[in-house]
């Protein structure tokens, strides 16, 4: 199912990629340029990838350290009823 959704993400790139050879202004804060529209949409789609991979990164080693943290508080539990 994820390669499905990923070759038809592949495929709509691809279309607006294709589909806009014209030019257009883009402006960022103090800065501005005018870029061809394909470049922008390939600079926007691998900006959002990169950003994705970083914020999913990031959740999964919060979830490891979260499982670490609750795995020794059941040990110390667990040595505690030992010692009772």
């Amino acid at each position: 199912m994820r390669l499905v959704l990923f070759l038809a993400g592949c495929l709509i790139l691809a279309f607006l990629v294709l589909a806009n050879p014209e030019e257009a202004d883009l402006y960022l804060l103090f800065w501005y340029g005018r870029f061809p529209m394909n470049e922008i949409v390939l600079g926007s789609a691998l900006g959002g990838a990169v950003l994705a991979l970083l914020i999913r990164s990031h959740i999964a080693s919060l979830a490891k350290k979260r499982q670490a943290a609750n795995r020794r508080s059941e040990e110390r539990v667990s040595l505690a009823r030992k010692h009772l």
